[in-house]
């Protein structure tokens, strides 16, 4: 279950239906999180936290990331851990960076508070692109983002001992630089997590345009690797979708309001272009 855009909710068990009563009002990044049966936990648009009951989480408000980035917020559950739960978020502004806040879901008799690790930094500056991807061990989760001002990604491993602050730095495909609109657009793994696929949206003599890549990645190592240009033929290239078997990517054009689909298993490179 999860809320989203202008006060939007939808639950998916046991089929999608709407939703609503939800706090969220945002245009762009959100995050929801539910227990194993599909029952709402929290969610957040990256500056406050909602609880289940859709009031705002105690100390769950002031969070640093923002209603115009494209990736406010990852929630991702501690490993090992049975009631805590890292929000990683990202800004509009590069200059504040990756950040995260830690949610107890013991406290507030069941319904969680957000701890004292507040808005803990991670690095600065970064674009408004991050994911998650779980490790091949299949406990341990790798934080993925993108450095702003080069072509490096960084990979911090999140285990049951918390976050290691030292990423494993990846410099491949485009420089995300000189331009703040490429720090703008998704960045999204495949459901195995192999794959890495980013919409970058620049400005260039007066014209919108933007890139789209895909990247292999290994949820071993944390390396990224093998950039593939997926073309430039966007005007705002921002939201990216792995099928759920991971043979096919979406990527949509806000500004045509068009989705192409990438068919991934078509051959060389050449041909999924």
């Amino acid at each position: 279950m999860g809320y989203f855009g202008t006060n939007g909710g939808i639950h998916f068990n046991p089929a999608p239906v709407s939703v609503s009563g939800g706090m969220i009002n945002t245009v762009e990044g959100v995050a929801s999180i539910s227990d194993a049966s599909g029952n709402l936990l929290f969610y957040t648009d990256g500056s406050t936290v909602y609880n289940k009951l859709n009031a705002v989480m105690t100390n769950g408000s002031g969070l640093l990331g923002d209603g115009s980035s494209t990736q406010a917020a990852v929630i991702v559950k501690m490993p090992l851990s049975s009631t805590l739960y890292y929000i990683f978020n990202s800004s509009s502004s590069s200059s504040v960076g990756i950040n995260y806040s830690v949610v107890d879901m013991s406290l507030s008799g069941g319904l969680g508070a957000v701890t004292a690790q507040k808005n803990i930094p991670v690095y600065q500056p970064s674009t408004e692109k991050i994911c998650a991807v779980k490790h091949c061990n299949n406990t341990d989760v790798w934080i993925i983002s993108h450095y702003y001002g080069s072509n490096e990604f960084r990979a911090y491993l999140l285990t049951a001992a918390g976050l290691n602050a030292a990423p494993v730095s990846s410099n491949v495909g485009t420089t995300i630089a000189g331009n703040s609109g490429m720090a703008i657009g998704c960045l999204k793994a495949s459901p195995d997590g192999n794959k890495l696929a980013m919409a970058m949206r620049y400005t260039s003599s007066g014209s919108n345009a933007s890139i789209l890549e895909m990247y292999d990645f290994s949820n071993t190592t944390g390396v990224v690797s093998n950039a593939v240009s997926l073309g430039t033929g966007y005007t705002y290239a921002y939201g990216l979708e792995f099928s759920p078997d991971g043979s096919r990517l979406y990527a949509n054009s806000s500004g045509g309001s068009f989705i192409n689909q990438y068919d991934l298993c078509a051959g060389t490179s050449a041909q999924i272009v």
